[in-house]
């Protein structure tokens, strides 16, 4: 182990159990004594991270064609189908004390492609081959499901909420401060219901991947804070939102803002549900060396979140959303769409003959 030899200062080892990794070995020099101090992690970045270097090359399944027919006319109907695609390019570089002569870097790409179905007003009469996927009609409505089976119709309300503050001149002014702060770090404030207005404390700087809110407010309604990174709403912002709601009745929203400015919003829909998942699945908390916590999902639900993700090219998005869903959490993951109006984010499974699970991307009509 050549650790310390080029002034290092840190090291993370991955730790596999058959072909995964599970969890992550972190070390860090002390440069004035040359001491080591090793710790356990199951943080999800460090997990995606060198799971993907690792494996992804040898375990990435490819995405299963969704059989619902198109044809090439140019009408459009309501469920519109979407193919994206996204390269994955792995480069494995040199010393820089090895000679051109002898090393040549390794470069390994892998582009994924997956079709998702958009709900559109541009609809007519014509036999242009676009259907809506199962269980769904041409208007977005789901007939033949009722509002307790019908996860948007579930969350209607929270997204409505959710919507309703984030137009309020508190929320908005906190938005434009946090995302234009550009410190890397999370920074956030605490909206409160005063005299039925809604009020923001000032901006608060946490850390660069976490960070703890204040506020002296008797009602409590939501909070705001920005990732540094894409990343959607993570483990440990659903359990602090569990716990806030836990303490203030109304305290039911909490917005995530990403450095694309995309916004969610994680919402209470059924607080008898949420208090109940979080007694089959408390989180797991371990010590973050740099300070605060890890908080994730518990074993073996972190895995099925983690093989979500991994398997549909990284989609932490889509692996929260199933698992908030699959467990009936009472909490549900929403997004602010082009309007301004937060609309819930939902994915349909599908398990083929062959037991493989895909999912489709559905979004709520409203």
């Amino acid at each position: 182990m050549t650790f310390g030899q080029f002034d290092e200062s840190f090291v993370s080892v991955p730790i596999i159990k058959n072909e995964k990794v599970v969890s992550v070995m972190q070390g860090i020099r002390n440069k004035k004594t040359n001491k080591v101090f090793f710790s356990h992690t199951e943080d999800t970045e460090s997990i995606s991270f060198f799971q993907n270097i690792i494996f992804s090359k040898r375990l990435l399944k490819p995405l299963k064609d969704t059989a619902y027919p198109s044809n090439n006319s140019t009408s459009r109907a309501y469920w519109q189908p979407v193919t994206s695609c996204s390269t994955r390019t792995l480069i494995v570089g040199c010393t820089q004390d090895a000679s051109g002569a002898n090393c040549t870097p390794i470069v390994s790409s892998t582009t994924t492609c997956t079709t998702t179905y958009i709900f559109t007003n541009d609809y007519d009469d014509s036999d242009d081959g676009y259907y809506p996927p199962d269980g769904y009609t041409y208007d977005g409505t789901r007939p033949n499901v009722t509002d307790d089976e019908d996860p948007c119709a579930k969350a209607k309300a929270g997204s409505t909420r959710a919507t309703t503050t984030s137009k309020s001149t508190a929320f908005n002014t906190a938005k434009t401060t946090i995302t234009g702060m550009k410190n890397g770090k999370e920074n956030g404030v605490v909206f409160g219901n005063v005299n039925y207005e809604t009020k923001s404390t000032s901006v608060q700087t946490g850390g660069t991947s976490s960070g703890t809110l204040t506020h002296t407010f008797s009602d409590p309604i939501a909070d705001l804070h920005n990732h540094p990174g894409n990343n959607p709403p993570s483990t440990g912002d659903l359990y602090v939102l569990i716990s806030n709601q836990q303490q203030f009745t109304n305290y039911s929203t909490r917005y995530v803002v990403t450095l694309n400015g995309t916004t969610y919003a994680l919402v209470v829909t059924d607080k008898t549900a949420m208090n109940i998942f979080l007694k089959n699945y408390p989180p797991s908390i371990t010590s973050n060396p740099y300070g605060g916590n890890f908080v994730n999902f518990p074993q073996p639900l972190f895995n099925e979140w983690d093989d979500i993700s991994f398997y549909n090219n990284d989609n932490q998005e889509m692996a929260l959303s199933v698992i908030l869903d699959k467990y009936n959490s009472g909490i549900m993951l929403t997004k602010m769409d082009n309007n301004g109006n937060f609309k819930k984010v939902n994915y349909i499974s599908n398990t083929d003959t062959a037991g493989t699970t895909t999912y489709t991307n559905t979004p709520c009509p409203n």
